[in-house]
């Protein structure tokens, strides 16, 4: 095990997205075949091992997701992911803080410990790499490394990563229940694998065009 803060870290669940290639919905809002929705899934996930979960989303989507769940709702201002990012950071107090996806329908608590057991002490950042690809919104930060961070309106959260000392961490050995757990969705055939259905209660299809 890695040396570990004394004090459970906080979450950052980054809700702005728009599931454009699934007609602009809110993908934290659709429901799994449990009949949870995504968001719901993510946080029951979060509970056993975080102090403190706060979503990140435009204010507009704040009124939806405030009938999703009670969690505190942070402004993302649309200057980028990563501007949401570090904004977020600077209104936490948390040492550490676990940056997640809001598309995560396989994430477990298994997934989160092996992530946060991962943590040495030393690095910025401990990021999983799955297939190759390194997967940021699954990963752990130090808040206050974050918080300082200043990068133009824009910028991707690979331009994030670029000013961190982050360390990866092979999924490869991992148990396939919890690989699964790695990967979102962007599209509907992906949405599928979870059993997720169209039509949910806060992500409902665009009307048909006449």
């Amino acid at each position: 095990m890695g040396r570990l803060s004394l004090n459970p870290p906080d979450a950052l669940i980054l809700a702005g997205g728009r599931g454009r290639r699934m007609g602009g919905l809110t993908k934290g809002a659709l429901e799994l075949a449990s009949g949870e929705a995504v968001l719901a899934h993510i946080l029951a996930a979060l509970a056993p091992i975080v102090r403190r979960t706060h979503v990140v989303a435009p204010p507009d989507l704040h009124p939806d997701l405030s009938r999703l769940t009670s969690a505190p709702l942070l402004s993302d201002l649309g200057t980028g992911p990563a501007n949401a990012i570090i904004s977020a950071a600077r209104a936490i107090d948390a040492e550490l803080v676990f940056l997640l996806a809001s598309d995560l329908a396989g994430l477990s608590t298994e997934l989160l410990r092996w992530v946060l057991e991962a943590y040495g002490g030393d690095e910025d950042a401990v990021i999983p790499i799955h297939e190759g690809r390194p997967q940021p919104l699954l990963g752990l930060y130090r808040r206050a490394v974050l918080a300082e961070q200043t990068l133009s309106p824009g910028a991707s959260v690979r331009a994030l990563l670029g000013g961190l000392r982050w360390r990866g961490l092979e999924s490869a050995g991992l148990p396939e229940a919890l690989t699964r757990g790695l990967s979102g969705f962007n599209t509907w055939d992906e949405a599928k694998t979870w059993g997720i259905r169209r039509g949910a209660p806060l992500a409902k299809e665009p009307e048909p065009r006449e």
